[in-house]
C-alpha cells in the first residue's frame, strides 16, 4: 500500500524551488529580532547566535505543519547510539537505538501515535520535547550548556545528561515557501552521565567525554521532506604540522524528492571548537536491495573546484529502517546507517585527514 501513497501525497500547489538568495546561507551573520518578520515569513540566515523573539504563531504558515524535534547520537569504540523525540503534529515518534561495533549486534525500538494520541509537548522557546504517554523529555539547560534525557521507546530506555564542548553552535533559519519554515541548531556535545537499558534488561553505561552531535529544530516544515545526512565526531590529522585535531560534522542536503528544494547549505564542520561551512555537498551512492534499502558504499564530496571542501567515504555496516504509513496523511521510510568514515577535509588552505571514525548517515523520506 505504501507505494502508491507518495504519488497522491505529492499532489498540491507547493512550488519545485523557491529562490533563497536574500537569505545568505554561506554569510554568518547576528542573529534577526524575532524568527517570524512582520509579513509573516521566517527569516533566513546563517546566525551567530540566536536570542530573537521565538514566534511561530505568527507566521502565515497552517499551524498543523507546526513540527519539531531533539535528536542526539553519540559514539565511541564500543557504541554507537542514536535516540529522539519527534512531534510531528498529526503523529509523534520516539526512537533509541544501540549498536555494539565489535559485534554489529543491534537493539532498536521506534514507537509511533497518531493524531489523539500524539502527545509530544513542544516548549514555546523550542527548548524542551516532552511525551506526556510516558513523561519522556530531551531538555535543553536554559543557559544553553547541557541537555538532560529520559526517553522510553517500548522497552528501552535512555537517560542521563550530555553537556556542550563549548564549540561554536550551529544556528539556521532555513526558509520555506508561504510562511514555512524553521530554525535549528547543532551542537557538538560529550556524555556527562547516561545509562541505557535494552530490551531484556541489560544496562549500559557510557562513559564520560563520549562524543556526538545534536540536532534540535522547530518550526513549520514541508509536507514534502526528503534528505541525506551525515554526522559524527573524531579525530583529524592537520596536514601542516602533524598535529592531531578534533573533528565533527553535521551535514544535511535535499533529495530530490523534497518541495519545495532549498539550497539552504547546511553543511558545519568543526574543528576543535571552531565552525566551519563548505559551499557544496553530494551524496553519490546506491540503493542495492529495494526491498531492505540496503546502500553501497557512501561517497559524500564538494563540488570539484570549491576551495573549501570534503572528499569522504563512509562504509554501512548496519542499519535501522522505519518504515510505516497511515492512510494519506503520514508516509516514512527512515533509513539511518552506521559505519566508518575516512576521507579528508580542507578548509581556509588546511588539509585534514580523519582518523577513521564512527558515523551515521540518512536517507530519508517523510511525508505529512
Amino acid at each position: 500500500m505504501t507505494r502508491y501513497l507518495l504519488p497522491i501525497l505529492a499532489l498540491g500547489c507547493v512550488p519545485q524551488s523557491i529562490d533563497t538568495t536574500a537569505d545568505a546561507y554561506m554569510t554568518l551573520r547576528p542573529g534577526p529580532d524575532a524568527l517570524i518578520n512582520d509579513e509573516g515569513l521566517y527569516n533566513g540566515g546563517w546566525y551567530e547566535n540566536f536570542d530573537g523573539a521565538i514566534n511561530p504563531e505568527e507566521s502565515v504558515g497552517a499551524a498543523g505543519a507546526f513540527k519539531g524535534w531533539l535528536h542526539f547520537n553519540l559514539a565511541n569504540d564500543d557504541y554507537a547510539i542514536t535516540g529522539h523525540l519527534a512531534d510531528l503534529n498529526t503523529a509523534g515518534n520516539a526512537a533509541i537505538s544501540v549498536i555494539d561495533l565489535a559485534t554489529e549486534e543491534i537493539w532498536t525500538e521506534s514507537t509511533r501515535e497518531a493524531f489523539g494520541d500524539n502527545q509530544m509537548v513542544i516548549a514555546d522557546d523550542f527548548s524542551e520535547i516532552t511525551n506526556e504517554n510516558d513523561d519522556s523529555f530531551l531538555r535543553v539547560s536554559e543557559d544553553g550548556t547541557t541537555v538532560d534525557f529520559d526517553v522510553a521507546a517500548h522497552q528501552m530506555h535512555i537517560c542521563g545528561t550530555l553537556r556542550s564542548t563549548g564549540a561554536d553552535r550551529f544556528v539556521q533559519v532555513t526558509r520555506y515557501h508561504d510562511g514555512y519554515g524553521i530554525l535549528q541548531w547543532f551542537e557538538q556535545v560529550e556524555v556527562v552521565e547516561a545509562t541505557i537499558t535494552l530490551q531484556d534488561g541489560t544496562v549500559i553505561v557510557l562513559p564520560p567525554g563520549m562524543r556526538g552531535t545534536t540536532d534540535r529544530m522547530a518550526g513549520h516544515r514541508r509536507t514534502h521532506q526528503q534528505w541525506n545526512w551525515v554526522a559524527g565526531a573524531g579525530t583529524a590529522t592537520r596536514e601542516s604540522d602533524g598535529a592531531t585535531v578534533d573533528i565533527a560534522m553535521s551535514m544535511s542536503k535535499d533529495q530530490e524528492g523534497a518541495k519545495p528544494q532549498v539550497a539552504s547549505q547546511k553543511y558545519a564542520i568543526w574543528i576543535d571548537d571552531a565552525l566551519h561551512k563548505v559551499p557544496s555537498l553530494s551524496f553519490d551512492y546506491t540503493v542495492t536491495n529495494e526491498d531492505t534499502h540496503e546502500t553501497s558504499d557512501w561517497f559524500i564530496e564538494s563540488d570539484e573546484g570549491d576551495a573549501d571542501r570534503v572528499d569522504l567515504e563512509f562504509i554501512p555496516r548496519v542499519q535501522r529502517r522505519d518504515l510505516a504509513g497511515y492512510l494519506w496523511f503520514y508516509f516514512t521510510d527512515y533509513n539511518a546507517y552506521i559505519g566508518e568514515l575516512t576521507g579528508s577535509i580542507t578548509l581556509e588552505g588546511e588539509h585534514y585527514t580523519l582518523d577513521p571514525m564512527t558515523a551515521i548517515v540518512e536517507d530519508a523520506t517523510l511525508t505529512l
